[in-house]
């Protein structure tokens, strides 16, 4: 009996050692571009799934999906971009040690791949909340790589988000601070991107009512445009294919006419909110109008059901609606017809073929049902992008006060804390 406990043990140590071995003799394969197309497919998933509603809840996503692959990721002789794109696996599974020796060595070069790394640096920082050193290491890329008009190297992303941290601390100073430091450090015709930090602006300077202020500065950036529109040789008709390509007149002036835009958007600020005729109403009465909705605040939210960012809108809104409905919040929802219906499962209609009119609606309503919204929502009867609260992207925030008055308008999500701040200072007043 001994002797047969004793060959059982021996064969299972002999497995256990076959299968070590193998899995020893197994080299990871997986190249880090393609591993982090993995991860970003499979997170992006959940995004669509509505699983995926914040930046916390992405980049927690992001960590255990790189967690999970990183062990099937070559790292031999990797160079370059491969290496970079390695580093950032190794920061997102969680071994931030030997991700910033790969980093700080690669950003030691002055090319691509070297301020590359450095970006990625900074974002790190911002992560891991240390903001202090990220407005500092913000500081020394731009010296290290000074931007100019052929070859710009920006920190939009890195500006953005921190920004955004600060914002949703409330310290609206230090957000304008790192928006304006960057602005100041690109030259007049920077590439349409930079948009972002301007709308970014906006909405920090329209929150603490330097509304004047922003105006000025949208001002003098469109007439720095204009002037540096002269010296750029135009590249083709109106409609090619480099309209929005950032070096050529077309790209200028595309950016003029954005930020244009949105200086017409603060103009709104204080004034009436313009009324709006709806060819449908949903969860409400039919004869819903914002004139019926006077004395209490109301949140507008622009919104088409083929976009991605108003899905997670609808998960802010709900917060919101959750915790002011009874303190007299009303949300709208306000959609127009596309001729078209697209959304994670269906997809009808064509530009040629468009959808009849009774169809889309109908499958409006399925998609509100959806996507779980109990709050009013209606279809305008003109499209919401020629509206007269000067609408360009989806999703969007009108914020009015009891009047009917118009007092914060923001496109994009994420900032669930900014305009709940100012919905209370709304119900305050």
């Amino acid at each position: 009996m001994k002797t047969n406990v004793l060959a059982y043990f021996l064969m299972l140590s002999c497995c256990v050692l076959l299968i070590a071995c193998e899995r020893r003799a197994e080299k990871p394969t997986l190249k880090p571009s393609d591993a982090q197309s993995q991860v970003f497919d499979s997170t992006m998933v959940l995004v669509r799934e509505g699983k995926i509603t914040t930046e916390a809840q992405f980049n927690a996503a992001r960590n255990q999906l790189s967690a999970s692959i990183i062990g099937k990721v070559t790292s031999d002789s990797l160079q370059g971009e491969s290496l970079f794109n390695y580093a950032q696996l190794l920061y997102w599974s969680g071994n931030g040690r030997k991700a910033r020796q790969i980093l700080e060595d690669l950003r030691t070069s002055r090319d691509k791949q070297g301020s590359a790394a450095w970006k990625q640096l900074i974002s790190m920082e911002i992560e891991e909340n240390k903001y202090t050193q990220a407005e500092a290491m913000m500081k020394e890329y731009r010296v290290a790589f000074p931007p100019d008009t052929n070859d710009l190297e920006y920190l939009f992303d890195q500006c953005t988000t921190l920004a955004d941290r600060y914002n949703e601390a409330n310290k609206p100073e230090a957000a304008i601070r790192v928006y304006m430091d960057e602005l100041k450090a690109l030259p007049s015709d920077a590439p349409y991107g930079s948009f972002c930090l301007v709308m970014g602006l906006a909405s920090v300077m329209m929150e603490i009512g330097r509304v004047d202020e922003c105006q000025a500065f949208i001002e003098k950036r469109v007439n720095d445009l204009q002037r540096a529109l002269v010296l750029h040789p135009r590249s083709g008709p109106p409609d090619s294919v480099q309209k929005r390509e950032d070096k050529t007149a077309e790209g200028l002036e595309n950016y003029i006419e954005t930020l244009t835009f949105l200086s017409s958007q603060l103009h709104l600020i204080g004034t009436k909110a313009p009324g709006l005729k709806f060819l449908h109403v949903y969860n409400a009465d039919s004869m819903l109008t914002l004139e019926r909705l006077r004395g209490k605040i109301v949140m507008l939210d622009f919104w088409t059901t083929w976009c991605l960012p108003c899905v997670i809108g609808y998960e802010e809104a709900r917060h919101i609606y959750r915790d002011y409905k009874d303190r007299g919040l009303e949300i709208l929802g306000i959609t127009s017809l596309q001729g078209t219906y697209r959304d994670s499962e269906v997809s009808e209609g064509t530009k040629d073929k468009p959808l009849d009119k009774k169809r889309e609606i109908n499958l409006i309503e399925s998609y509100i049902k959806k996507h779980r919204i109990t709050w009013p929502c209606a279809v305008s009867d003109r499209s919401i992008f020629d509206s007269p609260y000067k609408i360009k992207a989806v999703p969007a925030f009108v914020l009015l006060d009891r009047t009917g008055n118009i007092r914060f308008i923001q496109s994009g999500i994420g900032q669930e804390k900014q305009r709940r701040r100012i919905i209370e200072k709304l119900l305050k007043s």
